[in-house]
């Protein structure tokens, strides 16, 4: 089942049952200057769902892309993360019941997808017993059960707040989180009580038994792309996964409307392009980033977005872009080579994490950019603090990995093995 069909299915099984479609917001979020992009379909809709006087309807449900930029340095070691993905969700108002929501996510997985009940596996907190007997009703096997005696936090903000439960598949050589549905607490009635989600990308490779969504429709036309015009053969290295996912999600971001900038979102793309271009001079590659454009444009209207008159005009900026991204990188260079000569003479103190992005406002380097040509020289940089990634990916992704790196038999252990790890965390 190819990714369209699977969005034309999800809809027509909500639009048969009187539920209406929210409107699909951009990547961008205008609500908040602080988070400059929707990461869930919840952020560009908490309006409607904290106020009844905005709804039009109790019963709707959504498809909406959404944009994680961290932490792309993870990308090309877990399958299951991406920076751009599409989010489907449903929700229910002024009639706050897991259990209906629960047994229309199962209708869905289940009916709809033709996903077996036996291959679905529940993270379940301990303490809600009557969460138990609803699955159990719901005709999950209580063998496929995995006890949590806290169940993993949910929080959007500072205003909502719950827990999670959690719908693992079981998937050749590991264990898919597929479906997760959300119960928040809040004692107006007329707000949201449930959220959930389902990804589209995950979802297809799935139904088409393909090893990952790289394989798929959905990421077809870069791969042969970059394959033809590197003699590559992009299943070959992690580079090829991170390079086709990079470009996906980079072209998905200009053509919804962000631009490059120093500040806000636009810093974030430009980051994105910078890390694009470093890692393909490294790895010698001649590919521009205004060709991987047109391939890009045709992945993402494969997921259910027609960009394509944008392409002249992400072409010309990207262009732009690797021309000054080439006189910056010679400058930042020379800049840095001398700082690293200098400290070898004793003529400046050590390196420092707040000078590097200090020259990130003064100078245009990337404190990344920075940070790598300074520890390349043997150095120190005093007050840096390594990228944690959350806990949350170990459940999210670590559960299936590329089939070359390491199967998992057992969920039980996998899941107990993270919460014991929480709980030395806390």
């Amino acid at each position: 089942m190819k990714a369209l069909e699977i969005r034309d299915r999800y809809a027509e099984f909500f639009y048969q049952r009187g539920y209406e479609k929210l409107l699909e917001h951009s990547i961008l979020n205008n609500n908040q200057s602080t988070v400059f992009f929707n990461g869930s379909a919840l952020t560009p809709n908490l309006d409607i769902f904290l106020s009844n006087n905005l709804r039009s309807s109790n019963f709707s449900f959504t498809q909406q892309r959404v944009f994680h930029s961290k932490p792309m340095d993870e990308i090309p070691h877990l399958p299951l993360f991406s920076i751009f993905q599409v989010m489907m969700s449903f929700y229910q108002f002024e009639q706050p019941n897991l259990k209906d929501a629960f047994q229309i996510g199962m209708q869905i997985l289940t009916e709809i997808l033709g996903i077996s009940r036996h291959d679905l596996y529940l993270l379940v907190p301990r303490n809600q017993p009557e969460l138990i007997e609803m699955s159990k009703y719901l005709g999950i096997d209580h063998n496929n059960f995995v006890f949590w005696n806290q169940a993993p936090v949910f929080r959007a903000g500072d205003t909502l707040q719950g827990f999670y439960l959690k719908l693992f598949l079981k998937y050749k050589h590991g264990f898919i989180p597929i479906w997760d549905l959300v119960q928040i607490n809040q004692a107006d009635p007329t707000v949201i009580h449930v959220d959930n989600c389902l990804f589209l990308e995950r979802v297809t490779f799935i139904l088409q038994q393909k090893d990952t969504w790289f394989h798929t429709e959905l990421f077809e036309s870069l791969v042969k792309f970059i394959e033809a015009r590197e003699g590559m053969h992009v299943f070959d290295s992690l580079y090829g996964y991170w390079l086709v996912h990079m470009a996906r999600s980079l072209i998905c971001a200009l053509a919804d409307g962000a631009s490059i900038g120093n500040k806000g979102p636009g810093y974030v793309i430009r980051k994105i392009i910078r890390k694009i271009l470093k890692e393909r001079d490294r790895y010698k590659s001649s590919i521009t980033l205004a060709s991987l454009v047109k391939p890009s444009l045709e992945c993402l209207c494969r997921v259910g977005y027609n960009w394509g008159h944008e392409q002249a005009r992400i072409e010309e900026s990207l262009d732009i872009e690797e021309s000054t991204y080439k006189k910056t990188y010679i400058l930042a260079e020379r800049f840095l080579q001398k700082q690293v000569e200098m400290f070898a003479l004793g003529k400046r103190e050590p390196f420092h994490w707040n000078e590097l992005l200090e020259w990130r406002n003064t100078r245009g380097i990337s404190e990344d950019v920075s940070y790598e040509f300074i520890s390349a020289h043997g150095h120190t940089i005093h007050g840096y603090v390594s990228p944690n990634f959350e806990m949350r990916k170990l459940y999210y992704t670590d559960g299936y990995q590329y089939p070359q790196n390491h199967s998992i038999h057992n969920i039980h252990s996998f899941l107990n093995k993270i919460e014991a790890q929480r709980k030395l965390e806390r």
